[in-house]
């Protein structure tokens, strides 16, 4: 992925696109997974859930920095580690407890 960034800069916009679209429609499922299967800790899963679309959002905000930002290593390397770093500790950490809490309800 890094190698796109730095071949074609400008499409550091468009990952932030797509991601945010894919973001939006799998977070509003895992939610409603949540709510039909009365988990628990919903609050706080939300709660992460939009703490990163927040920061999604700001980061989208100008899209002249992200398209100028990508441009730069330094920067790109940042928001890769963010990205892995949140990624990772979401679908390792709080989405497999919600999984098994899926897997332990009427849905499975």
């Amino acid at each position: 992925m890094m190698e796109i960034f730095r071949e074609e800069p400008g499409r550091g916009v468009e990952l932030f696109e797509k991601l945010h679209e894919y973001v939006n429609h799998h977070f509003k499922l895992e939610e409603k997974y949540m709510e039909v299967t009365g988990y628990p800790d919903m609050d706080r899963h939300v709660r992460l859930h939009n703490i990163f679309v927040e920061k999604i959002e700001k980061m989208e905000q100008s899209k002249n920095i992200l398209k100028e930002g990508f441009q730069n290593e330094e920067f790109r390397h940042k928001v890769s580690d963010f990205l892995h770093d949140w990624l990772m500790k979401h679908l390792l950490g709080i989405d497999k407890e919600l999984e098994a809490h899926i897997m332990k309800s009427h849905l499975k």
